[in-house]
């Protein structure tokens, strides 16, 4: 769940915050929960909380160099409808890994693999995979359902010129 909700807690922006609510009787009260900033990322962000995860440590987790202007990580790609995506670029160990949240086909149509239930373990994403995940989205779609989906890539290095895509490339 670690990669989860590490790509939850990095690409939601910090106007938007989720405390339980002074009501709250305890850990199984999901529903008393205060929220403030944008609605979609106070969900996300719940969602995190409930998974045991304190997305208030992103600033310490992913801290940003010195004099940067950013709360967290080293780059920050923000929403654009041109890319339907946003996304963070955080420190990793002695790399980076980027962490993109956005529109499901904009995410799936550029992965190669995609993440196991125990959380480490990678599979290569097949055509037959693709069509699974097209018609899963689909189907939430026809409900009139929001859907969203969750990346990350690991890189060793800063690669050459990637990090200076203008908006509406790549």
């Amino acid at each position: 769940l670690s990669i989860l909700t590490d790509a939850i807690c990095a690409n939601c922006s910090p106007t938007s915050h989720v405390t339980r609510s002074a009501h709250s009787s305890g850990k199984d009260d999901h529903h008393k929960f205060e929220y403030k900033g944008n609605p979609t990322e106070c969900a996300l962000l719940k969602l995190s909380v409930l998974l045991g995860a304190d997305y208030r440590s992103r600033t310490t987790k992913y801290a940003s160099p010195p004099g940067s202007a950013l709360d967290w990580g080293v780059k920050t790609f923000p929403f654009s409808s041109q890319r339907k995506k946003m996304s963070w670029v955080v420190r990793n160990g002695s790399g980076y890994r980027l962490f993109c949240k956005g529109a499901p086909k904009a995410l799936y149509t550029t992965s190669k693999d995609f993440l196991l239930a125990d959380g480490v373990s990678k599979q290569t994403m097949t055509p037959a995979d693709v069509e699974s995940l097209r018609k899963t989205i689909l189907t939430y779609e026809n409900l009139a359902m929001r859907t969203l989906a969750l990346a990350y890539r690991d890189f060793d290095d800063v690669p050459k010129g990637v990090w200076n895509v203008k908006e509406g490339e790549g």
